[in-house]
């Protein structure tokens, strides 16, 4: 029997690469990662991308498998995620496991502003979803019409946009409708939040 453990990406990089290493030295055969945007009541703390949670995690290992737990085509688009895929796959020595869900309710399902699906209609987006990004890891040239379009492609616009300097982020905020600046300052980093081109 082999058995697996779940590394929620909440962790800062120290105590991450801590937790990953472990995971690999007390011999488990595979670790794996969520793949949400919030997570309940951790929403108001860090919570770090599974991508590059997962990317860290290669760094720092060298045997156990690592994998998401699991992916949500409620706000992964097929596309960017082959590629990402390829990426974990190349960065992991072939060691990476794509977990993929039929995603949940909650506020992955909502965040992008798309209606709620049934159950089934769920499932059939999955199916669609998996069997795109079969063919786009496999294919050469790759043309798919779906039932569901990709989440990501739903919002009629961005919430918010970030750019670093003004020239930057003025035309983000014209566009969004908000956004964020970051820029220097004499402590870390400052950041300032702009709606509708005021701060």
């Amino acid at each position: 029997m082999r058995v697996g453990v779940v590394i929620l990406p909440e962790h800062r990089r120290g105590e991450a690469a801590r937790r990953w290493r472990t995971v690999e030295e007390l011999g488990f055969d595979h670790a794996w990662t969520y793949d949400h945007l919030a997570w309940r009541s951790l929403a108001d703390g860090p919570w770090f991308s599974t991508v590059g949670t997962l990317a860290a995690a290669c760094t720092v290992t060298t045997r156990v498998g690592l994998g998401t737990w699991v992916l949500s085509p409620n706000f992964r688009h097929p596309v960017p995620w082959a590629r990402d895929v390829m990426t974990l796959d190349e960065m992991s020595a072939g060691r990476f496991l794509c977990g993929i869900g039929a995603g949940g309710a909650g506020f992955d399902a909502s965040v992008l502003g798309q209606d709620p699906l049934t159950p089934g209609q769920l499932i059939d987006r999955l199916g669609e979803f998996v069997e795109l990004l079969d063919l786009l890891l496999t294919g050469d040239h790759v043309n798919y019409q779906g039932s569901y379009p990709p989440q990501s492609t739903l919002a009629p616009h961005p919430a918010a946009s970030s750019g670093r300097g003004l020239r930057s982020w003025s035309p983000a905020v014209a566009h969004a409708g908000s956004g964020s600046r970051c820029g220097p300052a004499t402590s870390g980093v400052r950041r300032r939040t702009v709606v509708a081109g005021r701060e």
